[in-house]
């Protein structure tokens, strides 16, 4: 995030590189005190890892900005603070998810994943295509916990769902995809494809411009 987005007020008089030492607690704190630094320094520690869940939250590319502005709007406003979040990364996700309220996929329409798959000779191409077309509550799921690494925790606080739904969501996520993989896979060879396609494989940075 090249240069300062924010017109901030320095504490004390600090060089913004001082920040870089706090912890992302201790940053959110500053930034609740109205030090617009403080926020840029939080937004670079999770811009990658915010934007491969923004991109798979939203239906439209053009909708990331303006959920990403929501997320300041709010940071900035201090509405998050009662929602006692477990992480910041955490926080920041259900800022999004509140931003963009329309979920509407149903559970239905998550079977149509298998009608629209295309073959393609690389199995991590062809993941990020499957993971693309899943529906927005399974496909978010995915990349909370399977590609960045979220707890169950934590992601059941994005969704504000149980962990236990949370986790069945996840599980239904999975089946899905691998449904699609096996279809993908007829003309595939096996061990070739149970290493390409685990569903597992792939890297955060491999699925960040999903």
């Amino acid at each position: 995030m090249a240069g300062s987005l924010h017109q901030g007020i320095p504490i004390g008089g600090k060089e913004p590189m001082w920040l870089e030492r706090l912890s992302d607690s201790d940053v959110l704190a500053q930034v609740a005190e109205g030090n617009g630094e403080a926020l840029d320094e939080l937004l670079l520690r999770y811009q990658s890892r915010l934007l491969a869940f923004l991109t798979a939250l939203v239906e439209e590319s053009g909708q990331v900005e303006q959920v990403f502005v929501g997320i300041i709007r709010a940071i900035r406003s201090g509405s998050y603070r009662a929602m006692q979040a477990p992480s910041v990364e955490a926080l920041l996700c259900r800022l999004a998810v509140l931003e963009q309220p329309a979920l509407q996929h149903s559970p239905e329409s998550a079977l149509r994943i298998e009608q629209v798959v295309e073959p393609h000779p690389d199995g991590r191409e062809l993941l990020a295509g499957l993971v693309r077309k899943l529906p927005t509550e399974y496909r978010t799921a995915f990349i909370l916990r399977d590609a960045l690494g979220m707890s169950a925790a934590d992601a059941a606080f994005v969704f504000g769902i149980t962990e236990i739904e949370a986790r069945a969501r996840l599980r239904r996520a999975r089946r899905m995809l691998r449904r699609s993989l096996l279809r993908s896979m007829q003309t595939t060879p096996t061990e070739k494809a149970t290493d390409e396609f685990s569903l597992r494989a792939a890297r955060p940075s491999e699925l960040s411009a999903l």
